[in-house]
């Protein structure tokens, strides 16, 4: 398989750290990961590239340390904020690498396997430091026709202030969404007994996080500092 090369990487990095960030910290950090096995391992695909994008703090406190002054991590806060720097990083990095002609797709399936084990995989501290994120990136096998589709109003723009969907809009929703021209779904075998895409998506997708899995991401967050 084609690898990225050094150049694109270099090109890549250097439109993810221009994004925006919380007080000019940039409180992330990016694992560039070309190891086939660990790739389909920890992050469960197949890519020549894949991008691991961290909320990390431990660049920031141990430049404090080094000056004998603190830095404080306060907690679920300080994990948002360095959650919003890190997905924006993580967006203009797909953004570069499109225009350089890659194909790139997000991922969360590194939270589908055990996190300890992605933490020693991948040298991750212990304390103010969590794995948010993967950017896969390669060379596309095909031109995908249609790009998937998006709602735009219903329940997405609100002007002036919040407002939930009355029944008339939700049913608006529902048709759009089973409608297979403007392509929602994100599966398509929909078994012919159920009536619609979202029924069948809410008897079974959302149920593939268990409670076991819930636990560990809060007790993993707990022990990198972001939760108490």
């Amino acid at each position: 398989e084609q690898p990225v090369s050094q150049e694109q990487l270099k090109t890549i990095i250097e439109a993810a750290v221009r994004a925006p960030n919380a007080s000019n910290r940039q409180s992330y950090s990016i694992i560039a990961v070309t190891n086939q096995d660990k790739i389909k391992r920890h992050i469960g695909f197949k890519a020549p590239l894949a991008l691991i994008f961290c909320v990390d703090y431990t660049r920031v406190i141990d430049t404090a340390h080094f000056l004998d002054e603190n830095f404080e991590v306060n907690g679920v806060l300080s994990f948002i904020h360095g959650s919003v720097d890190a997905c924006l990083a993580a967006q203009n990095a797909a953004l570069a690498a499109t225009s350089l002609g890659l194909g790139q797709m997000f991922t969360n399936g590194l939270h589908r396997r055990p996190l300890e084990d992605l933490f020693q995989a991948f040298n991750i501290p212990e304390k103010y430091c969590f794995p948010l994120i993967a950017l896969l990136i390669g060379y596309p096998d095909r031109e995908h026709s249609k790009k998937k589709g998006r709602l735009k109003d219903l329940g997405i723009l609100h002007q002036e202030a919040h407002q939930r969907l009355d029944e008339k809009q939700l049913a608006e929703l529902v048709t759009y969404i089973d409608n297979p021209a403007n392509n929602m779904a994100v599966a398509v075998n929909v078994p012919p007994d159920i009536d619609s895409y979202l029924r069948w998506y809410f008897r079974n997708w959302p149920n593939k996080s268990s409670r076991e899995k819930q636990e560990e991401f809060l007790e993993r967050l707990k022990k990198s500092g972001f939760a108490l």
